[in-house]
């Protein structure tokens, strides 16, 4: 699924985030062809902006809004955010970055701009920046965002890593400890039966992970089970409680500090059969 642009504050990350999207739609699709859609003459400028390394004009940024709205990827509104924000992003005092929230306000659907709410956005929907707070609690922890970045896989980039522990501590999750981090609370909750993009987005992320460690950690480092059952519905409540309290259960008897992995523990409970007109029916 493409990104959307209301659901960032950053063009940056926006930016990151579409070229994935359009690289898991076409393998092919390259940074090289990106440059050449949006009349680059070399690659390298649009490079080092999405990497961080230079700063994001809005000659480029002009460039790049045309060209979505020119295929179809913005319409008029997005396209005035999206240059709006890299206004926004490199505003150079309170005064300015006041002046352009307010304009970003009323851009949006629902006429609020807000960079904390954007950014629990984020780190909801973005798996690693709760990776990344449970990983100061390693024993081994190392803060450099090309440590973090090569410990995660390498699936997230040394500039995403930055611009997550920015946001993590702008959110009161992580702060500056020295030259180190520290996590600030030791537990995060999202509010529960409540259908949220961010959230859906979370889950998406570990279950597509948990695949992964199917196929690639070995079996005494994993436990993927599963149980299928007949049930009454009217039932689900007070099991959807104990699951809540297994969990909890099970995160206060691992979770430590100094400790020398970072684990995630998912469970699924859902309705197997399809749906005809409210009645369950057996997939065909």
């Amino acid at each position: 699924m493409e990104p959307k642009i209301f659901d960032y504050n950053n063009p940056i990350d926006f930016l990151n985030a579409w070229l994935k999207a359009a690289q898991a739609q076409n393998p092919r699709f390259s940074l090289r062809s990106w440059a050449l859609q949006l009349g680059l003459g070399h690659v390298a400028m649009l490079s080092m902006v999405l990497n961080r390394k230079r700063r994001f004009l809005p000659s480029l940024s002009s460039k790049i809004s045309q060209h979505f709205l020119k295929v179809g990827k913005f319409n008029e509104n997005e396209a005035r955010y999206f240059d709006m924000l890299v206004l926004f992003t490199n505003a150079s005092s309170n005064e300015e970055s006041i002046f352009y929230e307010k304009i970003l306000a009323t851009l949006r659907p629902d006429q609020q701009f807000s960079t904390l709410t954007l950014d629990h956005f984020r780190v909801v929907s973005d798996w690693h920046h709760l990776a990344i707070v449970e990983m100061t609690e390693l024993k081994d922890f190392n803060s450099d965002p090309q440590r973090i970045s090569l410990r995660l896989g390498g699936n997230v980039n040394e500039g995403q890593v930055k611009e997550a522990i920015d946001r993590l501590i702008r959110v009161g999750l992580l702060e500056r400890d020295g030259e180190s981090l520290r996590k600030t609370k030791t537990f995060y909750a999202t509010p529960t039966d409540v259908s949220n993009k961010a959230i859906r987005s979370f889950h998406s992320q570990m279950i597509g992970k948990a695949i992964t460690a199917l196929e690639s950690q070995p079996v005494e480092e994993r436990d993927i089970t599963a149980h299928m059952m007949t049930i009454s519905k009217e039932k689900l409540p007070v099991a959807k409680a104990m699951i809540r309290d297994f969990r909890r259960n099970l995160a206060q008897f691992l979770e430590t500090s100094q400790g020398d992995a970072v684990y995630q523990v998912n469970i699924q409970l859902f309705n197997v059969l399809g749906k005809e007109n409210g009645d369950a029916k057996y997939v065909q």
